[in-house]
């Protein structure tokens, strides 16, 4: 082989060892990009679940708010009408 021949195999070589490193970032970068696509939509599932039992946990607490005032209620009525005495009526 003459000189030019050795350069022109070398810089080929390089060039195919070139190609061969691009093609192994995009394969990294596309199973990151793969890895990150996944986690986001698993980020959103879990989002939606917690929206969702937020909203179950904040009924359940409207609703034994409304228990309690409702029972608070009944408690003043109670105490305020236990006081009157009872009358009967026989005829």
């Amino acid at each position: 082989m003459n000189n030019y021949s050795l350069f022109y195999f070398s810089f080929k070589e390089s060039d195919n060892n070139m190609e061969t490193i691009r093609q192994s970032y995009l394969n990294a970068v596309n199973e990151l990009n793969q890895e990150l696509l996944a986690t986001k939509e698993q980020y959103e599932q879990l989002d939606a679940e917690k929206q969702l039992l937020n909203n179950q946990l904040e009924n359940r607490s409207d609703q034994q708010n409304a228990s309690q005032i409702i029972g608070k209620h009944l408690n003043n009525l109670y105490l305020k009408y236990s006081s009157l005495p009872i009358r009967i009526f026989i005829v």
